[in-house]
Order: structure tokens, then C-alpha cells, then sequence
């Protein structure tokens, strides 16, 4: 069974909750992406593990540079941007 993906309003939420350093709110971030980050991750390495791995760099980044995200635009396309720069 698929998860449902979360609304822009609820990402852009999370993401605010983990500028104040909101560990809960990366937390639940990580439960509702990190199925289509790994997948998108896996897509590209074509290797299991290094897909993983960068998912979890992904998440780290996020928590570092969640004070870069520009509210009003696309929080799906910034997490998947930088998913994309460190594969």
C-alpha cells in the first residue's frame, strides 16, 4: 500500500518547525518522504546502499540549511533538489 503524500502546507510547516531546530518535526518529515527520496536516491546510484546513504545526507542537509528554503514555493522540489545534488 502506497502512503499518501503530504500536503505543500504540511511540508512547508516541517520545514519551518526544523529552522527552530524541531527534531520531532524532521522526524516526521523523514516518515513522510524518505520512501520517495530513497526511491529517487535509488534511481540515480543504481546501488542500494549508496542510495541509503545519501536519503540519510539528504535529511542531515535539510536539518543544516532548513533556513534556506523560501517559503511559497515548493518544498518537495527543494528536498528533491538536494537529494539530487549530493547523489
Amino acid at each position: 500500500m502506497q502512503k499518501e503524500q503530504a500536503p505543500k502546507e504540511e511540508l512547508e510547516n516541517l520545514l519551518e518547525q526544523i529552522k527552530q531546530r524541531h527534531t520531532e518535526a524532521l522526524k516526521t518529515l523523514y516518515e513522510l518522504t524518505s520512501s520517495e527520496i530513497f526511491a529517487f536516491s535509488l534511481s540515480i546510484v543504481k546501488n542500494y546502499h549508496d542510495a541509503e546513504d545519501i536519503m540519510h545526507n539528504t535529511f542531515i542537509t535539510i536539518f543544516k540549511n532548513a533556513s534556506l528554503y523560501i517559503k511559497n514555493t515548493n518544498p518537495k522540489a527543494w528536498i528533491f533538489t538536494i537529494t539530487k545534488n549530493i547523489a
